[in-house]
């Protein structure tokens, strides 16, 4: 009857009758069905339905099948795209050639690019395409005998859990393995039974009200779906089965279903039964995994959690540096993992110059972070002065990925430097080769695992520009490399771009500076990790310019003064030291020919804070060189802009008047600029002259070293976007006449038919690299005639 009365219609199933069965198949029923409407079937007329195998849950898949409209509306859709593309590239290659004779129209640049935008977006729906027709073909023909089934099947079989060790005896009974890890892992996130320790202490750092209130201010819209539009739109999808790639396309169906759910759970401050389910997997930490401690649980969500996660933390980002001390460097907005390393660093190496005593406490938490009870976390949340509606919010449900006990007993032990601290070797002499050899033995380890003679030449340059040269930033990002390990690094990436494994040897066509070269200047824009470790390390100048709230700027000021000594000529005996050698290292790359500090520029604003006669603050020379007379006769050379701006008269400062005609001359001269000078309300800044919006990028850095230290060639290489890397890659290095063939010197005449063609290549006397090249060029040229 509701069926009728509702209008609907029940699509017939076959295969099985019937959809669910207990057990023991004693009890059967059709609980499933497909109910569609009289204009669902005008649609799609030839509508199926199919009970599927239901292997060993107590349940049946149903199917809805249509073939015939579906398959012509992709047929349809696949002619569109191909027609399209087609259009697109002829397109392209008649504004090609106009430019390329040097008669283009003055829109064609504009239409070139459009036309490559619009080539993309086919291209980019296509890669999609794929992508789920990969996943399709996996679920469909995963049986294949192939090589990439074969390497899925054993990581699977790695991770199975076919039996742990407990109390030394090994269990396989699946029921007893799922006991074994459901009593382990209560007993590790259940509340010790004895009472706990309260926590009565008041933090100097507290939110405000307005702080609380926005944190627990009702959600808006446009919140949520900024958090939506946030998390990864293709990750594995939790119980709920969507991942955010279904949400934002249909964003304009389901957006208000979602924003009521989550509004909801902000009124509440709880999930709906069900609501909250997630999986569980447990993955080997271990090879040979056979103790419940060598599991990891990992928790996969559903959408609705991800997003109200989102939310949560964007907001708490936004007060979590005003409560948390300077002493914690990293995961803060605005603060840098390093900072805590360079501290380190920069203490240490200053004991050892001066010979003090130095006693150090380097204590490590295992990640107990499920151990920590909830109670007392609430206790600290409150004493921070968040409010109760946001502490029962955040307390709800939190799971997290790697959990173990925290150490019952706290042990001491002692040891000497050099130690490791957040991944960075602190105490280390980073001068010598070996203290970089976890960073050489990562790379090898990379590469081995690639077996690079199966990947093209493209898949070798792309894993070449974004893998390889990424794995040593995290030192270089603070410390200078040797050349030694740069030499070495570099010869591991060449091996690899050439298809040679470690030990073996190849020619190479091409000098490898050509290859680190940028596009623009005859090279494939790879980049040198010279350039790179210099740029890295030359960010912590441009941050001590430019920022000073941070610890360590307070700590290197403290030992190198307000200045930082960056203008300071350090004896050979201080080069190991981190600040020392950063500045080392910065001023030997302007003997070089590149003087990065040069890019740095003083805006002025209120002149509080730019020295007046150290700073390059007008023109392109500090006013010390320029006027150097006065500069003897200052008596306050640490002066900054305003105040000498804001005394009565400028000579005020100086230990005499100008006498002589040249001290005359140059302070006339500075009073002419100081009289052209006006000051503002705002504080003074650093600008990046190589970067238009005036802040620093590595890239920009990178780059300029590389274009001046770097062998270039005087011709531009021209990479086509929509060609394969390796046609491109073959293209440069015909163009350098890298390929292994003789040199050409050859004179091609232009032919009117295929046959004087054919009469021209038989009677010249080429070889067969020659012939194919040839031939390729003109089969190409006649085809688009």
């Amino acid at each position: 009857m509701f069926i009728a009365n509702s209008q609907l219609i029940d699509i017939p199933l076959g295969g099985y009758s019937f959809t669910w069965s207990d057990k023991h198949a004693s009890k059967m029923s059709k609980l499933d069905r497909f109910l569609v409407s009289q204009g669902m079937l005008d649609l799609f007329p030839n509508l199926t339905g199919l009970i599927l195998h239901r292997h060993l849950s107590d349940h049946r898949l149903i199917l809805l099948k249509e073939t015939h409209r579906l398959n012509e509306w992709s047929s349809i859709k696949r002619r569109n795209k191909d027609h399209d593309r087609k259009v697109i590239q002829d397109s392209l290659i008649e504004i090609d050639l106009r430019l390329d004779k040097g008669n283009g129209l003055p829109d064609d640049l504009t239409k070139r690019a459009n036309l490559f935008r619009d080539l993309k977006d086919i291209d980019h729906k296509d890669s999609i395409d794929l992508a789920q027709k990969a996943k399709i073909k996996w679920v469909v023909e995963g049986d294949e005998n192939s090589k990439k089934f074969h390497s899925i099947v054993k990581k699977r079989r790695h991770l199975a859990i076919k039996g742990i060790l407990v109390d030394g005896e090994w269990i396989e009974n699946p029921n007893r393995v799922k006991s074994e890890f459901y009593s382990y892992y209560s007993n590790l996130f259940s509340a010790p039974a004895w009472d706990r320790s309260l926590f009565d202490v008041n933090f100097p750092r507290r939110l405000n009200s307005d702080q609380v209130f926005d944190l627990e201010d009702m959600v808006s819209n446009e919140e949520i779906k900024r958090a939506v539009l946030d998390c990864g739109s293709d990750k594995s999808p939790g119980p709920d089965g969507f991942t955010f790639e279904f949400f934002r396309k249909f964003w304009t169906i389901v957006g208000g279903d979602v924003t009521n759910a989550i509004k909801e759970f902000f009124i509440s401050s709880s999930f709906p039964k069900g609501r909250n389910s997630s999986f569980i997997a447990l993955i080997p930490k271990v090879m040979d995994s056979k103790h419940l401690k060598d599991f990891r649980p990992i928790s996969l969500i559903g959408c609705q959690y991800k997003i109200i996660g989102k939310i949560l933390v964007n907001r708490l980002s936004l007060v979590i540096g005003d409560i948390v001390s300077q002493e914690q460097s990293a995961f803060i907005k605005g603060r840098q993992i390093l900072d805590g390393p360079l501290i380190l660093n920069k203490v240490i190496s200053w004991c050892k110059v001066r010979r003090e005593q130095l006693l150090m406490f380097k204590i490590d938490f295992q990640k107990a972070f499920d151990s920590v009870r909830w109670d007392h976390l609430d206790d600290i949340l409150g004493k921070f002065g968040f409010g109760i509606k946001w502490r029962g919010i955040y307390g709800v449900g939190v799971r997290q990925a790697d959990v173990q006990h925290m150490a019952e007993n706290f042990g001491y032990i002692s040891n000497n430097l050099p130690f490791t601290y957040l991944g960075m070797k602190v105490g280390a002499n980073m001068m010598r080769l070996n203290s970089w050899s976890d960073v050489v033995k990562k790379v090898s380890n990379k590469l081995s695992n690639w077996k690079s003679k199966p990947l093209s030449v493209g898949g070798r340059l792309t894993l070449l520009k974004f893998v390889l040269g990424a794995i040593p930033t995290y030192y270089m990002s603070l410390f200078k490399a040797p050349e030694g390990i740069i030499s070495l690094l570099e010869k591991m990436r060449n091996k690899f771009f050439l298809g040679a494994d470690t030990d073996d040897r190849k020619i190479t066509w091409v000098c490898w500076n050509k290859v680190l070269a940028h596009k623009n200047k005859g090279g494939l824009g790879v980049s040198s990790l010279y350039a790179l470790n210099l740029a890295l390390i030359f960010k912590w100048i441009w941050r001590f310019l430019a920022s000073s709230s941070s610890l360590w700027i307070k700590v290197i000021k403290l030992i190198h003064g307000n200045s930082g000594d960056l203008d300071y000529p350090y004896s050979s005996r201080l080069k190991n030291l981190t600040w020392i050698g950063i500045h080392k290292a910065i001023n030997k790359l302007k003997v070089k020919g590149v003087d990065l500090m040069g890019f740095c520029k003083i805006v002025i604003g209120n002149g509080s804070t730019t020295r007046f006669w150290h700073n390059i603050w007008y023109g392109d020379i500090c006013f010390k060189e320029k006027f150097k007379r006065l500069f003897n006769l200052e008596l306050q050379k640490d002066v900054n802009v305003a105040s000498k701006l804001q005394a009565s008269n400028v000579a005020s400062s100086f230990r005499r008047p100008p006498r002589s005609s040249i001290e005359n001359s140059q302070f006339i001269e500075l009073g002419q600029i100081l009289s052209s000078i006006s000051l503002s309300s705002v504080r003074d800044r650093w600008s990046w002259t190589l970067h238009g919006l005036g802040d620093f990028l590595v890239k920009s850095a990178r780059e300029e070293i590389d274009k001046h230290l770097l062998i270039v060639s005087p011709s531009q290489n021209r990479w086509f976007k929509f060609l394969p890397i390796k046609l491109n890659v073959f293209s440069w290095r015909m163009m350098l006449d890298r390929l292994p063939t003789r040199w050409w010197n050859i004179h091609i005449p232009i032919f009117d038919d295929p046959s004087s063609w054919d009469s021209w290549l038989n009677d010249m006397n080429l070889s067969s690299m020659q012939r194919i090249i040839l031939g390729a060029m003109f089969i190409s040229m006649w085809w688009h005639i």
